[in-house]
Protein backbone atom coordinates (compact mmCIF):
# COMPACT_ATOMS: atom_id res chain seq x y z
CA UNK A 1 0.00 0.00 0.00
CA UNK A 2 1.09 3.64 -0.96
CA UNK A 3 0.81 6.66 1.52
CA UNK A 4 -1.28 9.39 -0.25
CA UNK A 5 -2.90 6.84 -2.15
CA UNK A 6 -6.45 6.83 -1.70
CA UNK A 7 -8.84 3.69 -1.38
CA UNK A 8 -11.96 3.20 -2.31
CA UNK A 9 -14.69 0.81 -0.09
CA UNK A 10 -14.57 -1.31 3.30
CA UNK A 11 -11.27 -2.72 4.04
CA UNK A 12 -11.62 -6.57 2.70
CA UNK A 13 -9.41 -9.40 3.61
CA UNK A 14 -7.19 -8.86 0.74
CA UNK A 15 -6.46 -4.79 1.90
CA UNK A 16 -4.77 -4.54 5.42
CA UNK A 17 -6.64 -2.90 7.74
CA UNK A 18 -5.58 0.13 9.16
CA UNK A 19 -7.60 1.98 11.74
CA UNK A 20 -7.29 5.31 10.19
CA UNK A 21 -7.95 4.32 6.99
CA UNK A 22 -11.26 2.38 8.82
CA UNK A 23 -12.00 5.55 10.48
CA UNK A 24 -12.06 7.28 6.93
CA UNK A 25 -14.16 5.20 5.02
CA UNK A 26 -16.68 4.91 7.79
CA UNK A 27 -16.91 9.02 7.81
CA UNK A 28 -17.15 8.89 4.15
CA UNK A 29 -20.04 6.50 4.56
CA UNK A 30 -21.61 8.33 7.18
CA UNK A 31 -21.49 12.01 5.45
CA UNK A 32 -22.51 10.28 2.02
CA UNK A 33 -25.68 8.96 4.36
CA UNK A 34 -25.69 11.77 5.78
CA UNK A 35 -25.80 13.75 2.50
CA UNK A 36 -28.82 11.64 1.10
CA UNK A 37 -30.89 11.89 4.25
CA UNK A 38 -30.62 15.62 3.67
CA UNK A 39 -31.34 15.34 0.13
CA UNK A 40 -34.48 13.43 1.13
CA UNK A 41 -35.69 15.58 3.84
CA UNK A 42 -34.99 19.42 1.33
CA UNK A 43 -37.20 17.21 -1.61
CA UNK A 44 -39.59 16.65 1.18
CA UNK A 45 -39.91 19.93 2.00
CA UNK A 46 -40.20 21.33 -1.68
CA UNK A 47 -43.46 18.73 -1.57
CA UNK A 48 -44.61 20.51 1.27
CA UNK A 49 -44.05 23.87 0.26
CA UNK A 50 -45.51 22.96 -3.40
CA UNK A 51 -48.78 21.26 -1.60
CA UNK A 52 -48.58 24.55 1.06
CA UNK A 53 -48.84 26.77 -2.12
CA UNK A 54 -51.11 24.84 -3.95
CA UNK A 55 -53.29 24.67 -1.01
CA UNK A 56 -53.12 28.58 -0.36
CA UNK A 57 -53.92 29.42 -3.63
CA UNK A 58 -57.44 27.29 -3.38
CA UNK A 59 -58.32 28.78 -0.06
CA UNK A 60 -58.05 32.20 -1.87
CA UNK A 61 -60.30 30.97 -4.83
CA UNK A 62 -62.49 29.63 -2.37
CA UNK A 63 -62.77 32.95 -0.30
CA UNK A 64 -63.10 34.93 -3.55
CA UNK A 65 -66.13 32.62 -4.71
CA UNK A 66 -67.60 32.51 -1.31
CA UNK A 67 -67.23 36.46 -1.19
CA UNK A 68 -69.08 36.93 -5.21
CA UNK A 69 -71.43 34.23 -3.35
CA UNK A 70 -72.17 36.58 -0.58
CA UNK A 71 -72.11 39.67 -2.60
CA UNK A 72 -74.77 38.02 -5.03
CA UNK A 73 -76.87 36.97 -2.22
CA UNK A 74 -77.11 39.99 -0.58
CA UNK A 75 -77.84 42.03 -3.54
CA UNK A 76 -80.74 39.49 -4.18
CA UNK A 77 -81.96 40.54 -0.76
CA UNK A 78 -81.51 43.77 -0.86
CA UNK A 79 -83.67 43.82 -4.35
CA UNK A 80 -86.57 41.44 -2.38
CA UNK A 81 -86.24 43.83 0.55
CA UNK A 82 -86.83 46.64 -2.10
CA UNK A 83 -89.38 45.00 -3.53
CA UNK A 84 -91.30 44.48 -0.37
CA UNK A 85 -90.75 48.01 0.63
CA UNK A 86 -92.52 49.57 -2.03
CA UNK A 87 -95.09 47.22 -1.72
CA UNK A 88 -95.96 48.07 2.04
CA UNK A 89 -95.82 51.89 0.80
CA UNK A 90 -98.23 51.02 -2.11
CA UNK A 91 -100.69 49.48 0.56
CA UNK A 92 -100.06 52.09 2.87
CA UNK A 93 -101.41 54.64 0.14
CA UNK A 94 -104.01 52.87 -0.76
CA UNK A 95 -105.52 52.68 3.06
CA UNK A 96 -105.24 56.17 3.42
CA UNK A 97 -106.87 56.72 0.37
CA UNK A 98 -109.70 54.66 1.60
CA UNK A 99 -109.40 55.96 5.30
CA UNK A 100 -109.98 59.51 3.32
CA UNK A 101 -112.69 58.67 1.30
CA UNK A 102 -114.73 56.78 3.88
CA UNK A 103 -114.31 59.78 5.84
CA UNK A 104 -115.75 62.29 3.49
CA UNK A 105 -118.75 60.06 2.99
CA UNK A 106 -121.82 61.68 4.11
CA UNK A 107 -122.53 58.53 6.67
CA UNK A 108 -118.76 58.28 7.85
CA UNK A 109 -119.40 58.34 11.57
CA UNK A 110 -121.93 55.44 11.30
CA UNK A 111 -119.12 53.24 9.78
CA UNK A 112 -116.51 54.13 12.20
Amino acid sequence: RMLGKEEVGPPGPEKPVDALHAARWAARSHITALREHLNEGLEALERAEANIFAAAERLCEDRRALAHERSAGLGALAAERAGLEAEISRQREELAREWARLREEPNASAHL
